[in-house]
């Protein structure tokens, strides 16, 4: 078996270990919500224990890649200015290699308001981050090699969108991110 394999196997079995952890029944298959057993605290430090392993396992690539330039320079750009990054590999048995990329940045409601009053021409807060979800995959690349899968989505706090919005290009991410870094006021707020 090898270690593709492995990891693999092991993302299956926490994957198995979450669903049943969090789906929790009571009784027969299918009882309503209110005759369903609540978690202990037990199960709860098993959950957050399982979850973290399966990111931990998700973000480790398979044999033979490595994070694209682009993104990892990104990802340690986002970091540099404290926003919050998640990699996600998914690759199988016959599926072209992928790797998801999240950059988040939070807004608090203490922040929000202000920000709010800030907006050029009295638009409204509409959401509470500003969210960029990318992807690069090997479809169609030789061993190794990837290239960015269509724009990717975003999410702007100041705009009305769908979470399928297209993204800027990577050099206007960039710069959403150097005129949004955050601050020890969003860290106090507890976001």
């Amino acid at each position: 078996m090898t270690t593709d394999e492995q990891r693999l196997a092991a993302i299956a079995s926490l994957t198995a270990e979450l669903r049943e952890l969090t789906r929790a029944p009571y009784g027969r298959r299918g009882a309503p919500a209110r005759k369903r057993r609540n978690l202990t605290d037990d199960d709860y430090a098993r959950r957050e224990e399982a979850a973290t392993r399966r990111t931990a396992l998700l973000a480790t690539p398979p044999d033979g890649y490595a994070l694209p330039t682009e993104a990892g320079a990104l990802a340690e750009h986002a970091r540099a200015h404290g926003w919050a990054v998640v990699i996600r590999w998914a690759y199988g048995t016959g599926d072209p290699v992928r790797v998801d990329v999240e950059l988040r940045h939070e807004i608090p409601w203490r922040i929000g308001r202000s920000y709010l009053s800030a907006l050029p021409g009295g638009r409204q807060l509409h959401h509470r981050a500003w969210v960029f979800r990318l992807a690069w995959t090997a479809r169609g690349m030789g061993p190794g090699r990837m290239r960015q899968d269509g724009r990717g989505t975003a999410e702007f706090p100041d705009r009305l969108t769908s979470p399928h919005h297209p993204a800027p290009h990577l050099s206007g991410i960039w710069g959403v991110i150097a005129a949004h870094p955050r601050t020890a006021d969003d860290e106090s707020s507890g976001s």
